[in-house]
C-alpha cells in the first residue's frame, strides 16, 4: 500500500514535466488557462459548489469500473488524492494543502458509501452524480454567469486543475 502512495506522490510532484512534453500549460499557467473560462464570480462559485460532487462521483464509479474491491478503492482513492496534492503544492502550498482537504471529504463520504457487491449500481450511480454535477456547472455556472462554455480541446487541463480552482478564485 505504501509503495502506491510514494509513486503517486513521485508521479504528482513530477507531473509538470510529463505534460510540458506533451504540450500541455502546467503549474500556474495551467491554472491561468483553466480560469480563462470561469471570468464570473457566480461561474467560480457554481463550480465550487459542483466539484466535490464530481469527485464523490468518480470516487464510485471509477472503482466499480475496475470492478475494486472495497480496499483497493480506498488505496484507489487516497493514491489519487496524494498525487494531486503532490502537483498542487507546487503552486502554492496552502491552496493546495486546502483543496486536499476539500476533496478528501468527497472520497473519504464514498468510502462510506462504496458497495463492491453492488458494482453496477455503484458505477451507475457514480456516472449520474458526477455527469449531474457537470451539467450543474456548465449551465448555472457557464450559460447563466455569462461565461465562454468549456472547451474540449482543454479537457486534459480540467482534469488536472478543476479541483485546484475550487479553492484557487476564493483567494485571487
Amino acid at each position: 500500500m505504501f509503495i502506491y502512495y510514494l509513486i503517486s506522490v513521485f508521479l504528482g510532484s513530477n507531473m509538470d514535466y510529463y505534460m510540458k512534453k506533451v504540450n500541455i500549460l502546467t503549474l500556474q499557467e495551467g491554472v491561468d488557462h483553466y480560469e480563462e473560462a470561469h471570468y464570473s464570480k457566480w461561474n467560480c462559485y457554481m463550480h465550487t459548489i459542483g466539484m466535490p460532487f464530481t469527485v464523490y462521483g468518480m470516487a464510485l464509479f471509477l472503482p466499480a469500473l475496475f470492478k475494486m474491491t472495497y480496499e483497493k478503492a480506498i488505496i484507489f482513492r487516497t493514491s489519487v488524492l496524494l498525487f494531486y496534492l503532490a502537483h498542487y503544492v507546487y503552486i502554492d502550498l496552502y491552496i493546495g494543502f486546502l483543496t486536499y482537504i476539500l476533496f478528501s471529504l468527497a472520497a473519504i463520504r464514498a468510502n462510506y458509501t462504496y458497495n463492491e457487491k453492488r458494482r453496477y449500481w455503484m458505477l451507475m450511480k457514480g456516472f449520474l452524480i458526477s455527469f449531474s454535477a457537470l451539467s450543474f456547472q456548465e449551465y448555472f455556472g457557464h450559460y447563466l454567469g455569462g461565461d465562454i462554455a468549456s472547451r474540449a480541446e482543454s479537457v486534459p487541463n480540467a482534469i488536472m486543475y478543476a479541483m485546484y480552482f475550487s479553492v484557487y478564485h476564493i483567494f485571487h
